[in-house]
């Protein structure tokens, strides 16, 4: 049977420097939450799909959605959107112009602004100068400015925030850190850094803490894994971590229950050690008890806990060690959610698999996908 067509919506206005019809200045950006996904797309538009019960898709209701909704577009034309980052319930984007918006839930403070529980359109988030940077964690939100600076506001009972303490803060405060942070993976109550100059940092006292793992650590403030600064990328899923060495090799530690650090075996690691001799990874991304990576060829793969059929290879069978997502080749990213993931391809095509209650994979069809389905986007008049 078909797939229902979504409905066309209004034109788009393109991003300044950008003509329809003309090559896109940047490839999309996508965020997966717990059951929802954020994306800029390439005419630095803001869209959203999946589970909207405390307004977390930005389109102004509380209406979830199988296909992708515009996020309310909060100033004029002559600005576009950057990045943005997903949570459970809330979400937060980066304007051209360093600002921060944010939506959806507020029990804990995280959208860092005053008025109630719950925002259904973007709110502007007062923050010291331009953000270059933006994550989120399940109840807490992450901002690095064009300083250098990082900030941080929400939850914080776990010490996720790394502030030094575990008090709850509903405006943003700075967390001290050395060096830009170029990027930021929060799961649970753990927070996973990496900074310019290649160091890897972890604070927080949630799942991955409490495995073990490097325990004579500050859990409250950022501390690094180790005097190495050559890594290349860094993540952690809810009680393991995965990063990437300028040399292109995997490496992996924490709980390996469910082989999510892909060597074959199931023995919990303390401290990082290398997975496999390939030399050939660019990126890698973690949820829960599983792992997806990326290499120089722009092969997907996944390995680890597949309940739900998250890891794409078309079963719900766990893989103790890398195994390739079809169609091979001419992937450029990768973002996991709590049911579900989602990629890009080299096209600039979005693609989901997984768990699909709350349609989260986008696709304008109410069942799950054990394999990659194409995200189905409105088109325009």
């Amino acid at each position: 049977m078909p797939a229902p067509v979504p409905p066309p919506v209004p034109p788009v206005s393109a991003a300044p420097g950008l003509s329809k019809g003309q090559p896109t200045a940047f490839q999309p950006k996508i965020s997966a939450g717990a059951r929802h996904a954020i994306v800029v797309r390439a005419d630095g538009s803001l869209w959203a799909w999946g589970a909207n019960q405390q307004g977390q898709l930005g389109d102004g209701s509380t209406q979830s959605s199988a296909f992708p909704v515009q996020v309310a577009q909060p100033v004029s034309k002559d600005h576009y959107w950057t990045s943005s980052a997903a949570g459970r319930a809330h979400s937060l984007a980066l304007r051209d112009d360093g600002t921060v918006w944010t939506w959806g839930g507020n029990d804990y403070g995280q959208l860092g602004l005053p008025g109630g529980p719950v925002s259904a359109n973007p709110r502007k988030v007062p923050l010291a100068g331009p953000a270059v940077l933006v994550a989120c964690g399940p109840e807490c939100s992450f901002a690095a400015l064009s300083d250098g600076s990082l900030w941080a506001w929400g939850k914080n009972d776990q010490a996720q925030l790394g502030t030094g303490d575990r008090g709850e803060h509903s405006q943003p405060v700075r967390i001290r850190i050395a060096g830009p942070v170029v990027s930021l993976t929060i799961r649970k109550s753990n927070v996973f850094a990496l900074t310019a100059n290649g160091a890897a940092w972890i604070w927080g006292d949630g799942d991955f803490a409490r495995a073990g793992v490097l325990p004579n650590r500050d859990k409250a403030q950022p501390a690094r894994i180790s005097t190495d600064a050559d890594w290349t990328a860094f993540t952690g899923g809810d009680s393991h971590a995965l990063a990437v060495r300028k040399d292109g090799t995997l490496w992996a530690f924490g709980n390996n229950r469910a082989g999510q650090l892909g060597d074959g075996a199931f023995s919990n690691r303390l401290t990082p050690a290398q997975t496999g001799q390939q030399t050939h990874w660019v990126a890698v991304e973690a949820f829960g008890r599983r792992s997806y990576g990326l290499t120089r060829t722009g092969d997907l793969l996944a390995w680890g806990e597949n309940t739900y059929g998250t890891l794409g290879d078309g079963t719900t069978h766990p893989q103790i060690t890398p195994f390739p997502i079809s169609p091979a080749g001419n992937w450029t990213a990768i973002t996991a959610g709590e049911t579900f993931a989602m990629a890009l391809r080299g096209n600039g095509s979005i693609w989901t698999w997984g768990e699909n209650q709350d349609g989260q994979l986008g696709s304008g069809r109410s069942f799950s996908s054990w394999k990659p389905v194409e995200v189905s986007f409105p088109k325009a008049e």
